[in-house]
């Protein structure tokens, strides 16, 4: 394995892939060498970053009851799991070429998928940072797809005007691709801790089915009728991503198809709570691949010089897959406690919880999600966990509850 030689190539198709793929579609390198080294690395980096993430940060919702080992099992499955993801997306690159115009080459489609996939490894990196790291993954999916529509020009000769399209149709395939690998892989993880979270996701992933299928023959039949225009055959594929993500990240009954407006989201990050002044606020709403998200963020002074901070966020287009978490968190439930501090994670009713609370540093963590939608947390050093708990409280979390489907258009 050419570590250097990987390296440029990362840096090159991120950087400047307009030159870069040029020179990949004319390397000669055999498919061995491109699993054997760049998937290799990128896939390995990835699946530590998740571990990291999941299991000794507790990235984004905290351990969700389980242990380290799980994580880690969950981890190296995923790894091995994309060398299947990569064979079967390439397949699909290759197969569907045609129909758009292009030519088929089992070789240049793995090429295509191999280092448009790029982007999404490298941010998936910034999973080790609790909440915002998978806002970051998600840049990197939305950036994969355009070096994606950008390279099948150069590698599968597609023409300009259908490269759209014959994007759209692979990615809405390879996203329920890699939804249903990422499900087999959790529930290969869970069986093992003797628990199953495959069977809570069946609908959601036989609706995702549902509609990538039809979606598919509606976004390829456009691309490969040459009466219709390359923009025909891409708001086709457009909308086959919207129906399947729709699918995938819809809660019971209505996906979520706009987050709260800003302004809305002020309102829950009061001036005072209690005897603790607001000293900062921050807010905003943010879109990428159909699903926005809402944020606001504000610093508070607990009066004897620690500032706790709290921020709520509506989680908006992707409620689904915060619902398909706290599932997890239903069937485990955790609680430790040593001389030193605790560390809980449990459901009630609609509501699920996290907290930590270290003693010697005076360090803890508050987290309350609420209707499978909006997340609550507040963390800092303080006097107390009940201090750190209280600033939670000054939320008012039963409108909040009832915003639930806000936002909301049926299936």
């Amino acid at each position: 394995m050419d570590i250097a030689r990987i390296i440029e190539r990362i840096k090159n198709i991120l950087l400047t892939p307009k030159t870069e793929w040029p020179a990949i579609a004319a390397d000669t390198a055999p498919a061995p060498s491109i699993y054997k080294g760049h998937v290799l690395l990128l896939a390995a980096v990835s699946a530590l970053a998740s571990w990291l993430g999941s299991s000794v940060l507790g990235a984004a919702f905290g351990s969700l009851g389980f242990g380290a080992g799980f994580f880690l099992l969950t981890a190296i499955l995923g790894f091995l799991m994309t060398f299947v993801a990569v064979f079967v997306s390439a397949w699909l690159t290759n197969a569907l070429a045609p129909n758009f115009g292009g030519t088929a080459d089992a070789l240049q489609a793995l090429k295509t998928v191999a280092y448009a996939w790029t982007a999404t490894w490298v941010a998936s990196i910034a999973g080790i940072v609790p909440l915002i790291g998978w806002l970051v993954a998600i840049a990197g999916v939305v950036f994969a797809i355009y070096l994606f529509y950008m390279g099948c020009q150069h590698t599968m000769k597609v023409p300009a005007d259908k490269a759209a399209g014959f994007t759209a149709v692979v990615i809405l395939l390879t996203i329920v691709l890699m939804f249903i690998v990422n499900m087999i892989t959790t529930s290969v993880a869970t069986m093992v801790a003797g628990r199953s979270l495959l069977g809570g996701a069946a609908s959601q992933i036989e609706r995702a089915a549902e509609a990538a299928e039809k979606a598919a023959e509606s976004a390829s039949a456009a691309g490969s009728d040459s009466s219709k225009s390359g923009a025909a055959a891409a708001a086709a594929g457009a909308a086959a991503v919207s129906s399947v993500l729709g699918a995938l990240a819809g809660k019971e009954g209505a996906v979520i198809r706009e987050a709260l407006p800003t302004d809305e989201i002020k309102t829950f990050l009061p001036e005072s709570i209690g005897a603790m002044k607001r000293l900062s606020m921050s807010v905003n709403r943010s879109q990428a691949m159909g699903m926005q998200i809402s944020q606001g963020e504000a610093s508070y002074d607990a009066g004897d010089g620690n500032r706790i901070s709290l921020s709520v966020v509506d989680t908006g287009g992707a409620a689904g897959f915060v619902a398909m978490a706290g599932a997890a968190v239903a069937m485990g439930e955790q609680e430790s406690e040593s001389d030193t501090g605790f560390t809980r994670t449990k459901r009630d009713g609609s509501r699920w919880f996290h907290e930590e609370w270290d003693k010697s540093s005076g360090q803890g963590e508050y987290s309350v999600f609420v209707a499978d939608r909006f997340v609550v947390k507040a963390d800092g050093e303080a006097s107390s966990f009940d201090q750190i708990k209280s600033v939670v409280g000054g939320v008012d979390l039963s409108r909040l509850e009832a915003l639930k489907n806000s936002g909301a258009a049926a299936k």
